[in-house]
């Protein structure tokens, strides 16, 4: 079976799990329609959830766009802005897959291979969670210290497993470190996914600099706050690095766990920096098309 013509593991057979993709979305109505556009044609996906989180756009006009096209895509919409965490939240209840994948509504580039890779993880691969590690995010200002990995909005996870979370009130867009400290406490194995053509529109993007620094800081402030730092730095180890398997196959092994405890966090620091100052510097002509092209059809 096949999708746009392109081949790919999650996309070969069509097993007995039931697959749920949640698309939390608030005021894109700009950009919804690219991530729609691809999502729509995975026949993997059994059913496909806009969360409109209180949108006061047209965000849910252009979902219902798409409705009338494919009818296994549904809308939840909320009456007020709750933050992602309760939109996702409320999709997992809703939703009947025993596997849900969450797809962020902003997204350039987005590709059947990046979803299905993400399904096969937790499909086939016998990880709990997998995690798509944008390009985009690794390009940012913050990309060379590896830690973007561990927050991409793109991942899929077994729905019991996410039901399973005791959630705080207050907690909105705290949803992905919950997740990962989850996910690590539960002892299942958990991998990030790099895409080298996902990009996203991040908040300096749509609000300014200015505004969007202010949310990033205070976003990064209240993680640090949510997990401590041993939490967040044990990250480093238990949140594998797909580029570097092989590494964190050996740090499974009892003999040579001692020696990866320094090698981990400093081959991953090495692969952050390479992967910033490849992004950023060394592909002149291409660096910064899939941003532009994403942009200029927003």
């Amino acid at each position: 079976m096949k999708v746009t013509g392109q081949s790919f593991p999650a996309n070969q057979t069509r097993p007995g799990a039931v697959v749920s993709c949640l698309v939390p979305a608030h005021n894109e109505g700009a950009n919804i329609g690219r991530v729609l556009e691809v999502l729509q044609n995975l026949l993997f996906l059994d059913e496909i959830i806009v969360l409109d989180d209180g949108s006061t756009d047209d965000t849910s006009d252009v979902a219902r766009r798409y409705q009338e096209k494919n009818h296994a895509i549904k809308i939840i919409t909320a009456a007020s802005n709750l933050g992602k965490t309760d939109a996702v939240r409320a999709g997992v209840r809703a939703c009947r897959g025993e596997i849900v994948v969450v797809i962020d509504s902003d997204l350039l580039n987005l590709s059947p291979d990046n979803v299905g890779r993400l399904v096969a993880a937790v499909r086939d691969e016998g990880y709990a969670m997998a995690i798509l590690d944008r390009a985009g995010d690794r390009r940012a200002v913050w990309g060379w210290t590896d830690c973007a990995r561990f927050f991409g909005g793109e991942r899929a996870f077994r729905r019991n497993d996410f039901l399973e979370i005791e959630f705080r009130e207050g907690d909105g867009y705290l949803l992905e470190i919950i997740m990962n400290l989850h996910f690590i406490r539960l002892g299942g194995k958990i991998k990030t996914i790099f895409c080298e053509n996902l990009f996203t529109l991040h908040d300096h993007h749509k609000k300014g600099f200015r505004a969007g620094f202010a949310h990033y800081w205070k976003m990064s402030g209240e993680i640090l706050s949510y997990s401590g730092v041993m939490n967040f730095l044990g990250q480093v180890y238990r949140i594998e690095e797909d580029r570097l398997a092989r590494l964190y196959a050996w740090h499974g092994r009892r003999w040579l766990k001692p020696a990866t405890f320094f090698l981990i966090p400093a081959a991953c620091l090495l692969a952050g920096c390479l992967t910033f100052i490849r992004l950023n510097l060394v592909r002149k002509r291409g660096w910064r098309t899939g941003w532009r092209r994403g942009a200029r059809s927003a």
